[in-house]
């Protein structure tokens, strides 16, 4: 009896070696060299429901923004964002009124609002509110 148990405990053991071993444990993460192209992206929060989550997309342009609140924004609230540039310019915005009441909204930017290709590069910081 005491032999299987050690048997057991020699197999489990070299078990966690080999896992522990393996080739995808230690490596380093390799990310894309164009991860960081905006560089350091400034996000001012000046709501009382906590950005917790922001996608403006991956395309050249900002055509829309999805944001996600860490408590539910109320019904008929008005979800505005700002783009500015590195020199304090309003480069783009957007607003969509919250229908129903939730904690993620997706906005998307129309004309002038759109930050474009050229623009998204110069892209320091967003400012978010609820009116």
């Amino acid at each position: 009896m005491n032999v299987k148990i050690g048997m057991i405990f020699v197999l489990v053991g070299i078990f966690a070696v080999v896992m522990l071993t393996n080739e995808g444990y230690g490596k380093s993460l390799t990310t894309s060299p164009n991860l960081n192209k905006i560089g350091t992206l400034k996000v001012n929060d000046s709501t009382t429901k906590g950005i917790i989550g922001m996608n403006l997309g991956t395309s050249a342009g900002i055509t829309s923004v999805t944001i996600t609140f860490n408590s539910v924004v109320a019904k008929n609230d008005n979800v505005n964002i700002f783009f500015y540039d590195k020199v304090g310019t309003e480069i783009g915005s957007g607003t969509k009124k919250m229908n129903p009441a939730g904690t993620s909204i997706t906005i998307n930017l129309t004309g002038a609002g759109q930050v474009t290709s050229a623009e998204r590069i110069t892209l320091s910081s967003i400012t978010v509110t609820i009116t």
